[in-house]
């Protein structure tokens, strides 16, 4: 009896574990330039929001950084870089178009992948 007490333990807490770290998709993006061509995506892991960024130019640069949840001085949700100096942070359209922007404005607009 105290096996499969042990054994149901262990399960629950294998099944809690793997609800934890699926990772949820907000969405995916393409940037093409000539300077800066990448891929973009803003997903959700174990409770903590994340950008993930792949260079096209150079295929094995990429970049993963924590975002913070927020929401602008108009009511819009915005997904910030925690410590940013120009205040970097990354605005969803209601087209679906991710605009990347800064204390001065939008810097640069990627659109969705399908």
């Amino acid at each position: 009896m105290k096996k499969l007490t042990i054994l149901l333990i262990l399960f629950s807490l294998f099944i809690s574990t793997q609800a934890l770290a699926e990772k949820k998709i907000i969405g995916n993006w393409v940037l093409n330039d000539k300077y800066a061509g990448r891929t973009i995506e803003i997903y959700k892991e174990d409770g903590q929001i994340y950008i993930f960024c792949k260079f096209h130019s150079e295929g094995s640069r990429r970049t993963y950084n924590k975002l913070i949840k927020a929401t602008n001085s108009s009511g819009k949700t915005i997904y910030k870089l925690p410590n940013s100096y120009m205040e970097d942070h990354y605005l969803i359209t209601k087209n679906n178009w991710l605009q990347i922007r800064d204390k001065l404005g939008v810097v640069d607009v990627a659109q969705p992948v399908e």
